[in-house]
């Protein structure tokens, strides 16, 4: 496993491990093939890369979106902009001056 991790890409890993313990290229091939493959310092590097971009991304997202990591409560702040925003009922709401049925709501058309 040491001469794969300190590879630095996958056909060295394979020429080394073989020679190291007298392997054809296919038996080299599969063992590079199988779970150890990854573990190249070369592909462990592109991985730590790419985990810093995507980590530089987050926050600059968090940034752009106003507010860090446990900064403000979204919920309270929906319930701020809300009460900004809110208007009093338009429409009245009077009591039952008596009953009606469903085909009272219902318009009535001609054909």
């Amino acid at each position: 496993m040491k001469i794969i991790r300190k590879s630095k890409d996958t056909p060295t890993a394979g020429r080394q491990s073989a020679q190291r313990f007298k392997l054809s290229r296919k038996q080299s091939a599969e063992i590079l093939n199988h779970a150890a493959r990854p573990a190249h310092a070369l592909e462990i590097t592109k991985l730590d890369d790419e985990l810093k971009e995507v980590r530089k991304f987050i926050k600059e997202c968090r940034r752009s979106s106003g507010r860090s990591r446990g900064a403000e409560d979204p919920q309270r702040r929906a319930l701020e902009l809300a009460h900004g925003f809110a208007t009093e009922r338009r429409t009245e709401i009077v009591a039952d001056q008596g009953e009606f049925s469903i085909e009272d709501l219902i318009a009535e058309e001609t054909w």
